[in-house]
């Protein structure tokens, strides 16, 4: 066996039950607490170079005869936009403009520092069939985002029908599905019958009771907001579309006016009686970092929803039978689409021209600069990046490929110290709570 590098191994236990994940093999193997303490050490005086030659050969036997029967996961080919005839997602920014001004708005109110501007069907139209006509076959999922996408409920409606046009007659592989992330306060009779026929599957951003959400998401002149976006959430119920799910920001407010994430989650899913509720922490958005909260900020409690969809996500990636160092498809077989026809990787590149894809020009899309954009995007690529090499987590790791790349951009110091300690504490936690439920099916802790 060659010899173990630094991110070949990561050994951890509690008091219940001892963990050794094995990255390459996307492989777990589970062990009592003692047995794991004592290889702990064993495994930190290996990488100390402590360990006598003997001591040394016999641990890599045991590594090795432990994991025998998985053999080692070959790297995930990528393709590029310019390869793929399938794309997985379209994001389309239906307005980069908002009818809101929540106090940590990263887009900056919704316009991303732009000039406002709505995408308008006949526009779409045009982008579309640009897109889909030569150069695509087909889309997986189509999301509506803004600003606010139902700013313009006519550019919703006129692109689900040119998805249902051009499936009917054979010009894409199949009808995408639709989703929408919205804030809810525009969402009338009209809408709701739209979002119904076209099953548009919807989350409504939502941060909890009045008392706290009417403070930190408001409109343009500083209105509490939950009003609007419980009639918004009423009427997709009454016409049997109902949000899939509601997502909160969590920030610093919350924790001082005494609202834990479990709180939260009780009360949307009790008041608006939707059992799906995400809760993410307020991140870094340079418009009011005052309200970002971080693990090591603020401790709070277990978040058992978001942990149980992180389980998920995590039990797929170690089923996978590929190792892959991209947390996301964006920019390569994903992109964003905006107003003015620039396409990017996501909506959180949206006005930086270093990360623009293509630009609409003479009714076709330029990809002339998009090899520039995939040099970009080969920075977040873990098996390339210096900060990732070492890594134990590089196959687990979901940071957000555009939040690595924005806060390099920004310089906003060592990223390691604000994401990726947090990243692998949480992976430690999902890696512990899952082979404890795997061992309860076996019966018991196998060593």
């Amino acid at each position: 066996m060659p010899e173990l590098k630094k991110d070949s191994l990561m050994i951890t236990h509690d008091e219940e039950i001892g963990v050794v994940y094995y990255p390459a093999k996307g492989a777990v193997s589970t062990t009592t607490p003692r047995h794991a303490q004592v290889m702990e050490q064993v495994w930190q005086d290996y990488l100390e170079d402590k360990l006598s030659l003997e001591d040394r050969t016999a641990f890599e036997g045991y590594v090795e005869r432990s994991f025998a029967n998985k053999p080692d996961l070959p790297m995930m080919k990528y393709t590029n936009l310019l390869e793929t005839r399938t794309l997985g997602r379209l994001e389309i920014l239906v307005a980069n403009k908002c009818n809101l001004n929540c106090r940590y708005c990263y887009a900056h109110g919704g316009d991303y520092a732009r000039e406002s501007q709505v995408l308008t069907p006949e526009l779409a139209k045009k982008y579309l069939r640009a897109l889909f006509t030569d150069r695509y076959t087909g889309v997986n999922g189509v999301m509506f985002f803004g600003g606010e996408p139902t700013i313009s409920p006519d550019t919703i409606r006129t692109i689900c029908e040119f998805f249902e046009q051009y499936s009917s007659l054979g010009l894409i592989d199949k009808m995408p599905y639709f989703t929408m992330v919205t804030n809810g306060t525009l969402i009338d009779e009209a809408l709701a019958e739209i979002i119904k026929k076209y099953h548009i599957r919807v989350t409504v951003s939502v941060d909890g009771p009045p008392e706290i959400n009417d403070k930190l998401r408001v409109d343009k002149v500083g209105n509490g907001t939950f009003a609007k976006i419980e009639r918004g959430i009423r009427l997709l119920q009454e016409v049997g579309n109902p949000p899939q799910m509601l997502e909160v920001t969590y920030t610093t407010l919350h924790h001082e006016l005494g609202y834990s994430k479990t709180d939260i989650r009780r009360y949307l899913q009790e008041h608006f009686q939707v059992d799906n509720v995400l809760i993410e922490n307020c991140e870094l958005n340079g418009y009011d970092d005052s309200l970002t909260c971080h693990t090591k900020d603020i401790s709070g409690e277990a978040d058992e929803k978001n942990n149980k969809l992180a389980v998920l996500k995590l039990r797929q990636k170690l089923s996978n039978s590929h190792f892959g160092d991209l947390a996301c498809s964006a920019g390569t077989s994903s992109f964003a689409l905006n107003p003015n026809g620039e396409l990017y990787p996501c909506h959180q590149f949206t006005g930086m021209n270093e990360f623009c894809i293509a630009r609409f020009v003479d009714g076709e899309f330029d990809f002339e600069n998009y090899s520039m954009l995939l040099k970009r995007i080969s920075m977040v690529h873990k098996c390339q990046s210096i900060q990732c090499e070492d890594c134990w987590a590089k196959d687990l790791c979901n940071i957000c490929p555009a939040t690595v790349l924005l806060h390099i951009r920004r310089r906003q110091g060592n990223i390691s110290e604000i994401y990726c300690e947090r990243e692998k504490q949480l992976k430690i936690q999902i890696l512990l709570k899952t082979a404890k439920e795997e061992a309860t099916k076996r019966g018991g802790i196998q060593t």
